[in-house]
């Protein structure tokens, strides 16, 4: 008898049709063991294992340790994971403690160079218009010796400011 091959379409379906070829599919099962145990061994092989019986103890103890081992290779992934995202921020926060640094140094450099250019002019201001009354009025102060030196001085530049 030769074989036409699946057709592409069938009255009742094509899946139903791919069933019923499996359906009647010959099975064969020559026998080759030579004990009953042998027996029993191919059949389960064929047929695969239980499906209406509980596992074994030694089935439950093989899944427990798989389900253990999982748990600890989750566990560890977790904590590799929870190392490299504190390494991550603590390079990232030194990072930005370095930049802060740097700008600090730089914002100092700066206002030293702007106070340093503005020095200049009122040194100049200062030394031209108010040491001259200011040094006459510490030496003055140093020649009275009064109770209140501050108010002495004081008093003395007020003076010389009107005159």
């Amino acid at each position: 008898m030769e074989e036409l091959g699946e057709p592409k379409e069938h009255k009742l379906g094509y899946v139903w049709y791919i069933e019923q070829k499996e359906k009647h599919r010959p099975v064969v099962l020559a026998p080759t063991a030579q004990s009953f145990t042998d027996l029993a061994l191919q059949v389960l092989k064929f047929i695969g294992q239980p499906r209406d019986f509980p596992p074994s103890k030694a089935e439950r103890a093989k899944k427990l340790q798989a389900i253990k081992l999982q748990e600890e290779l989750k566990r560890r992934i977790a904590e590799e994971k929870l190392v490299q995202e504190a390494e991550r921020l603590r390079i990232a926060e030194e990072n930005r403690i370095a930049e802060l640094q740097y700008l600090r140094e730089k914002y100092q450099k700066d206002e030293e160079k702007r106070v340093l250019e503005l020095a200049v002019p009122l040194r100049k201001y200062l030394s031209a218009t108010v040491l001259g009354d200011l040094i006459d009025g510490l030496v003055e102060t140093a020649k009275v010796r009064p109770s209140d030196p501050v108010r002495f001085l004081g008093e003395f530049l007020m003076d010389k400011a009107v005159k």
